[in-house]
């Protein structure tokens, strides 16, 4: 596996305990193919995650180039979730007025 690899795998989750936590700064200190870590991470479609975690261990030395990349992905993310969770409050209120009862099982909530 990879440096970058491990990397995603680890910023790859919605809490990173701080053993993980530890880890993945300990890569974030070592010279890093940034472009294979944000392909990467737009292919397995962990991008938000890395981009929260990223955030939050704030390490020095991330290239600025990657940073805005990964910030315009999520911004992009944020606003696609956004419209998808209008678009499914709209359905359920069509639905609520034709007397159908229906519940989002996964997603929205």
């Amino acid at each position: 596996m990879t440096l970058e690899d491990r990397l995603i795998l680890l910023l790859a989750r919605g809490r990173l305990p701080p053993p993980l936590a530890e880890e993945a700064r300990s890569l974030l200190a070592r010279p890093l193919r940034w472009d294979r870590v944000l392909q990467q991470a737009r292919a397995q479609e962990v991008y938000p995650l890395v981009h929260r975690n990223l955030r939050a261990l704030d390490p020095p030395g991330i290239p600025a180039d990657f940073r805005a990349a990964l910030d315009t992905l999520a911004k992009i993310n944020a606003l696609r979730n956004t419209l998808l969770a209008e678009e499914l409050s709209s359905v359920l209120e069509r639905l609520a007025v034709a007397g159908i009862p229906a519940a989002p099982l996964k997603g929205v909530t």
